[in-house]
């Protein structure tokens, strides 16, 4: 089905039932019940009993709580949807559907009517047309009418999805919202957005509030549901700006959303996802959705809560332990911690204090293979500690010694070792036993150690290849 096609099944459905209507009033007797806003079910008799002549008081009927994005006040503009006013929905489905000219707020306008219906199966197949057709707008080649409209269809496909138990399908619906949503609130806005669809868009907009509201703690919808009723609710606000229910509940998003940044940062601080919550909360203060303090505030925690990781990963290696696999993976992993975007979130001082303290790790456990002749082991670790170039020349002292007389007794293991497998015609394991050897030179030369440091080391390399090559010759 093409996007022409859906629309045009759309409309005619929109005929369908507006005609149904017209003939069950022309049907009917009795005068249509006139709308009245503001006004519930049984407040008329409550106020007739109040008025008799000798009736007590009446207590005005306890209400229930109301939801935290809904309307603090009525208001006086009859577009306004009133969700929990049942005529006033279903006299504003009745009105007249003038057909707009930009067939993207047709599609919109009808698909919201369809949510609004709980009909989400003919709301994802009258969309999905659309949403083929516009996969141009992940390259960057739609315009800012497209990208407005495709965000607030995907938002609507999340929506109906989440209805209907798709969870993963939500999810992949929303992030495509959002991604195709305007990179600012300033710039949602659109002049020939007719009133109806303006007046449901606050419906949609207070929807996505209450899904962020009911969410999981630490949940991406916290974030989500804020910045795409953003969107929703400027549509409303370009037709009529005065309109204070859409202006408070957009001042609503504005905090949801910070608390959404607070929320879902601090879940990742707590799941060890660091590099992730440094990316959050950089994105929120470029666009300017977490405020300054608490964006420092998040990146104070997360700064603590890097070093004592860090800390816990590098104490087996520091004071020693039995299994030096596990520490030297621990010291892997504390060092990738380091070289991710965390670092720029750390004050420099503390960076400085943590990646010593890795550092220290990976000498301390590099010396104890070096004592228990634990040579090649000893090479690595030691090669990775003088690698970090953060260490000052001084520290680093300890780690060349160290490794210099590791190579020193590589030599003169190496010169046994080819000795007894030339003797029993082995040349080739000779061979492998000295280019070994020669790696280890060459790699030390890259890491700064100079030519005169590994004298002793390359000459015994030389005699070892010369007698190689004497073998070879008899």
């Amino acid at each position: 089905m093409t996007f022409e096609e859906a629309l045009i099944v759309l409309l005619a459905a929109g005929a369908v039932v507006l005609l149904f209507v017209g003939l069950a009033q022309a049907l009917d007797n009795r005068p249509p019940t006139p709308v009245r806003r503001g006004r519930r079910p049984g407040e008329r008799a409550r106020g007739r009993r109040s008025a008799e002549p000798g009736a007590g008081a009446v207590e005005p009927a306890v209400r229930p709580p109301a939801s935290r994005w809904r309307n603090p006040e009525p208001h006086s503009d009859d577009t306004r949807l009133q969700e929990d006013d049942p005529e006033s929905l279903a006299a504003l489905e009745a009105a007249p559907l003038p057909v707009p000219a930009d067939p993207r707020l047709a599609l919109l306008e009808a698909s919201v009517t369809l949510y609004q219906g709980a009909k989400h199966q003919e709301l994802l197949a009258a969309v999905e047309p659309y949403l083929r057709s516009t996969a141009r707008v992940q390259s960057g080649e739609a315009t800012r009418g497209d990208s407005h409209a495709l965000s607030a269809v995907w938002s609507l496909a999340g929506l109906s999805r989440q209805a209907m138990g798709d969870s993963s399908g939500a999810q992949h619906a929303f992030g495509a919202a959002l991604a195709a949503a305007p990179e600012a609130a300033a710039e949602v806005s659109w002049e020939s957005c007719p009133p109806r669809l303006a007046a449901l868009s606050v419906s949609v907009g207070r929807r996505l509030l209450e899904m962020a509201e009911r969410s999981a703690e630490g949940g991406t919808e916290r974030i989500i549901g804020p910045r795409l009723a953003q969107v929703w609710l400027g549509w409303r606000l370009a037709v009529a700006p005065g309109d204070r229910a859409p202006v408070a509940l957009l001042e609503h998003a504005h905090e949801a959303l910070a608390d959404g940044y607070w929320e879902v940062g601090r879940a990742l601080i707590r799941r060890q996802d660091f590099g992730e919550a440094r990316a959050l909360v950089q994105q929120g203060l470029d666009r300017g959705e977490l405020p300054a303090e608490r964006g420092a505030a998040l990146l104070e925690l997360l700064s603590t809560s890097l070093t004592e990781e860090i800390g816990r990963l590098t104490a087996p290696a520091i004071r020693g332990t039995a299994d030096e696999h596990q520490a030297v993976v621990a010291l892997e992993t504390a060092q990738a911690m380091l070289a991710g975007p965390v670092d720029a979130a750390m004050p420099p001082a503390q960076r400085s204090a943590v990646t010593r303290r890795v550092w220290r790790g990976y000498a301390k456990l590099g010396i104890r293979r070096l004592e228990s002749e634990n040579f090649e082991a000893a090479m690595e670790v030691l090669f990775t500690a003088l690698g970090m170039r953060e260490i000052d020349a001084r520290r680093q002292r300890q780690v060349r010694n160290a490794l210099l007389r590791t190579l020193e007794r590589l030599a003169e293991i190496g010169a046994g070792a080819v000795a007894r497998l030339l003797g029993e015609g082995n040349r080739p394991a000779a061979v492998e036993v000295v280019q070994r050897l020669l790696l280890h030179i060459q790699r030390a030369r890259e890491e700064g150690i100079s030519r005169e440091e590994l004298n002793v080391t390359t000459a015994r390399a030389r005699q070892l290849v010369e007698r190689i090559d004497e073998a070879q010759v008899r």
